[in-house]
This record gives C-alpha cells, structure tokens and sequence, in this order.
C-alpha cells in the first residue's frame, strides 16, 4: 500500500474498488478513510470521505454487499453526521501531487466567486477548508442552487517540487 499515511489513499482504493464491483473492498476502504486519525493538513476530509462514502452507498447494488443490512445501517449514521444533508451541486476536488496548494474556486450565476477566502456566498454556497499542503480535497456545496450557469475552477497557488517532478493534476 502507497503512502497508508494519506487518507486520499484510501479514497482513491475505494473508488477503484466500487468501479470494478468489489463492493465489500470499497466499503472497507471508505472505513478506513473515514476512522483515520488524519493531519490537519487534510482539511476537512472526513467529512468529504463521508460524502463520497455516502452517494457510494446510495448509488451500490444492495446484493453486492455481503451483509447489505450493516450498510444501510451505516448510510443512515453518515446521513445524520453530515453537515451537507442535501446539495442541488456538489464538487469535490483532489490533486496528485503532495505539498501542493490548488484552490477550488466556484463561480455562481450571480458572478460571486466561492473560494478559500470567501467560504459562504449570499445564495449559501460553502466551501470546505483550504488544503495547502497535500492532495486535497477541498469541496463546495450548495443546498438550493439557483438556475444558471456556474464556472468551477483550480487556481494552482504553490508547490515546493522542483521542475523534474511529476506534473500536477487536479
């Protein structure tokens, strides 16, 4: 296992794990995203690997499951900790390169721009904390998002890798 420190690890297993049908290694691999005793250089990722965990297990086959009791159980507690209950637009962002600062930036129709220094817009858009040392992730919500367009973006801001490093991706 690549780096068992980063929670991101773990959410990147689990994504795999879902999209090849081993549901019972995703629901594994989301626990343990979840009970880690993360860095605060992670921002607020437990409850962002509570939201993937939670449209997983909402979207998941029940017959998958080898025990789909447990996990409805379990879907219900996400639900009630969360404090993104329902959301019309929902982005979350991660990148591949460690020690990196990339800013999630949602522009609303109105023109406001949602980002790290400007977390809660007019029409109740929020953003999560900012990650400047790490993969991420960084979301922005909005439980009743008005009609329009809205631009998302990534601000690359720092990295301390040198020029021969692997390109950054977000």
């Amino acid at each position: 296992l690549t780096r068992p420190e980063e929670p991101q690890t773990y959410l990147a297993l689990a994504d795999l794990a879902a999209a090849l049908g081993a549901s019972d290694l995703a629901v594994v691999y989301y626990e343990l995203a979840l009970s880690g005793g993360w860095e605060a250089r992670f921002g607020d990722v437990h409850e962002i690997a509570a939201v993937e965990y939670l449209r997983f297990l909402s979207q998941v086959e029940p017959q998958t499951l080898s025990n789909p009791g447990l996990a409805q159980s379990r879907r219900g507690q996400l639900a009630q900790n969360l404090p993104v209950r329902s959301a019309d637009l929902l982005v979350i962002m991660t990148w591949n390169t460690d020690n990196t600062d990339i800013d999630l930036h949602v522009i609303e129709p109105s023109g406001e721009d949602c980002h790290y220094a400007h977390r809660t817009t007019s029409a109740g858009g929020q953003m999560s904390t900012d990650v400047t040392r790490g993969f991420g992730p960084e979301m922005y919500s909005i439980a009743k998002a008005p009609a329009g367009t809205y631009e998302v973006q990534a601000h690359y801001f720092a990295s301390d890798r040198s020029r021969l490093s692997t390109r950054t991706k977000a």
